[in-house]
């Protein structure tokens, strides 16, 4: 099966489409929701949650386009939504990001400092450098003009760095 038949098949109710379609993005989806959170019952929330509007929204999605620009920017929005809802950052909780195998303390550092940015330039920052979007790329999926994704990233790279140097 490919996508395309998968999303056609999906639009027609199709179980099996829609476990095949899981299959193949809840790991991507995991990861970049891990990223984004950096809580792991949270990012299996947020790619439950996405994933069942997967399923609601089956019958309005275009087999021609591909479905992972869809689920990321839905995942992204969830998150931001989630977010904004708690008015609060999730609470860091610096094991989680400490493999069995210690770290580079750099590695750690930046991982405790991307935390601190807000989720709309954490999102933007994951996007650009970790899952390898552009800047129109990641407009387009966050549905906000391509100036704002500068702007996050513009911001959030002054936060990283005045947090890797120390000051707060």
């Amino acid at each position: 099966m490919n996508e395309r038949q998968a999303i056609l098949d999906l639009q027609q109710d199709s179980h099996e489409a829609f476990a095949w379609l899981v299959e193949r993005y809840q790991e991507a989806l995991m990861h970049l929701a891990y990223r984004l959170t950096g809580n792991n019952d949270r990012a299996q929330e947020l790619v439950q949650e996405t994933l069942w509007r997967l399923w609601q929204h089956r019958h309005s999605l275009d087999p021609r386009r591909p479905l992972r620009g869809w689920l990321v920017a839905v995942l992204a929005r969830l998150n931001v939504d989630q977010w904004r809802k708690q008015h609060r950052e999730v609470p860091l909780d610096p094991t989680l990001f400490v493999a069995p195998a210690r770290l580079d303390p750099r590695l750690e550092r930046l991982e405790v400092c991307l935390r601190r940015l807000s989720p709309q330039q954490r999102t933007v920052v994951v996007m650009f450098y970790t899952e390898g979007y552009r800047l129109r790329e990641i407009a387009r999926i966050l549905g906000v003009q391509e100036g704002t994704v500068k702007t996050h990233l513009f911001r959030a790279r002054q936060a990283l760095k005045r947090c890797l140097e120390g000051s707060p």
